[in-house]
Formats: structure tokens, C-alpha cells, sequence
């Protein structure tokens, strides 16, 4: 019942997004980070160290968990929708038109969201970006 609904994959609560992770690297110290990650940093932190010599982005859309670099927003799915999260707002689109009346618009703690116009017109460029990059998988 994570925020009042039955299952586990169905709105990208925080209960659902926000997964715990250790990574010990012998000769490094403990250090803890609470930017926003995802589970393709693991592949451009890990590699380097296993002496992979060529950019991460030949091989991952990651960042390296020791870097400097930061996302901006992350895109999750499941197999029935995806899921916008950035710093402020989480939008979940399905991904058959025939589940538009399922799109939901929150606060990135999942709170409620009074004018989701407002996360439309300020993240109009992702959004289109977004539906051009998932073009590319659809069936012909």
C-alpha cells in the first residue's frame, strides 16, 4: 500500500525510485551522496577502476558516481509507462494511447501538484525531446 496503492510498480513512489546502494572501493573513503542517481552510473563508476580506458559515453548513459557531473533528471519505466523525475516534479506517461487518462503530474516526493500546466510549459523541450527519443523504438 505505498501511497495508498496496491502493487509495486505502479506510480514511481519514492518507495519505488529511491533505492539504497553501497559500493565499497577498496583504498577509497565512506562518503554518502544525495544527488540524484541512477542504476547506469554503476557501469562508467565501476569500469574505470577495472581499467577501462575509453569514455563512459561509449558505453553507458551514466556518470560516474566519484565525478563531478550531475543529471539533470532521470527517466524511468516500467513496461506499461515511463517516468519523468527530475528536482521539483515526477510525470508518468503511458506509453499506449489508450491509457492517457492514467497520466499523472506530482511533486518529485510525490505530493500533490495544484497546476501541472505549469510543469508542461517548463519542461516543454524535455517533453518533446522525450517523445522524439522513444519514436525511434516504435513498431513499423
Amino acid at each position: 500500500m505505498e501511497k495508498g496503492d496496491w502493487g509495486h510498480n505502479s506510480k514511481y513512489t519514492e518507495e519505488q525510485t529511491r533505492v539504497p546502494m553501497v559500493l565499497w572501493i577498496p583504498g577509497t573513503g565512506a562518503s554518502e551522496t544525495d544527488r540524484m542517481t541512477s542504476h547506469l552510473d554503476i557501469a562508467p563508476t565501476i569500469l574505470p577502476l577495472l581499467g577501462v580506458k575509453n569514455p563512459a559515453e561509449d558505453y553507458s548513459l551514466g556518470y560516474d558516481l566519484l565525478g563531478t557531473k550531475q543529471r539533470e533528471f532521470s527517466i524511468i519505466a516500467d513496461w506499461s509507462s515511463i517516468c519523468y523525475v527530475g528536482p521539483q516534479y515526477k510525470a508518468r506517461f503511458p506509453l499506449k494511447a489508450e491509457g492517457l487518462a492514467r497520466n499523472s503530474i506530482t511533486l518529485k516526493d510525490d505530493g500533490p501538484v495544484e497546476d501541472s500546466g505549469a510543469f508542461f510549459a517548463s519542461h516543454q523541450e524535455i517533453m518533446l525531446n522525450l517523445m522524439q527519443d522513444l519514436s525511434k523504438f516504435r513498431r513499423k
